[in-house]
């Protein structure tokens, strides 16, 4: 799963104002401004929007007309639990070792190194220098 950071920071002001409501749903008045994001959102399956009889029942709480009122579905609750506990990549501070060089890579290439050395001994073809699970494996920065 693969989300922008809009999306993700959406997602969290969402969950956070949904805590904080004793009804359970963030109201249109509180996401005013970010309503056309909102309704993407739902559109994508990421956030639940009331239905009428969920709506009227807000009302009556609310005191007022409510439009919509949304909730995280359960994949938009999924994404940010995903993304929660994703490792986040920074780049090694300072320059590479002697005999050295930084190397970006992108996140599937990552992987493929993570698999190679996680590999290492049954490999029929010996990792390159540097790359044995028995010693240090370099540093790599990341890209996406």
């Amino acid at each position: 799963m693969a989300a922008d950071d809009k999306t993700l920071d959406l997602l969290r002001t969402v969950e956070a104002r949904r805590r904080g409501a004793e009804h359970g749903w963030v109201v249109d008045a509180v996401l005013a401004p970010v309503t056309q994001r909102v309704l993407n959102l739902a559109d994508r399956g990421l956030i639940e929007l009331a239905d009428r009889e969920e709506r009227a029942a807000l009302c009556a709480w609310e005191g007022r007309p409510v439009r919509w009122a949304a909730r995280l579905a359960p994949d938009g609750h999924d994404l940010l639990l995903d993304a929660a506990s994703r490792p986040r990549h920074t780049a090694p501070t300072g320059g590479p070792g002697p005999g050295r060089q930084r190397v970006e890579l992108c996140l599937s290439q990552m992987a493929a190194l993570w698999q190679a050395v996680s590999l290492g001994a049954r490999l029929r073809r010996p990792l390159a220098d540097g790359l044995s699970p028995t010693r240090s494996a370099p540093r790599a920065a990341t890209t996406v």
